[in-house]
């Protein structure tokens, strides 16, 4: 599956404190898989729900035990520059206990990036979900 990550830059408005941040736009392939996702499970309502219950899944399976809560993620309204369509974008800010899992899996030299291990995260992750989606087609049959 292809999607499309972005680092960033983010200001905390509280703090004015430069964050460094992920933004995943959601089109092509992803929008197809979150939309089918959406239809065959009706606890997520929305792409920011499935992107951060996903990226918890992937960092799960790479490290420590980390909760959706921890997680400072949400959806904004994007414009493609290179088509001017316009597209859904979650921003993830890397700060707190991410920022060191994240660092500590970019140290170990298996990635260059936050933006490398947040799609790594987000394709284990996705995995989980799209396979709980089918086993509840199957169950459900």
């Amino acid at each position: 599956m292809q999607f499309e990550l972005l680092e960033e830059t983010f200001t905390n408005e509280k703090s004015k404190e430069e964050i460094p941040g992920v933004t995943i736009i959601i089109d092509g392939d992803l929008k197809r898989v979150l939309d089918t996702i959406i239809k065959l499970d009706p606890s997520y309502i929305s792409y920011t729900g499935i992107i951060a219950n996903a990226i918890v899944k992937g960092i799960n399976k790479a490290s420590l035990i980390y909760t959706n809560d921890e997680l400072t993620i949400f959806e904004e309204d994007l414009c493609n520059e290179k088509t001017t369509q316009k597209v859904k974008g979650i921003r993830i800010m890397i700060i707190g206990k991410l920022k060191a899992l994240l660092e500590r899996q970019i140290s170990s030299g298996e990635f260059r990036s936050y933006s490398e291990v947040i799609g790594d995260d987000l394709k284990i992750g996705l995995n989980d979900v799209i396979a709980v989606c089918k086993n509840r087609m199957v169950q459900n049959g």
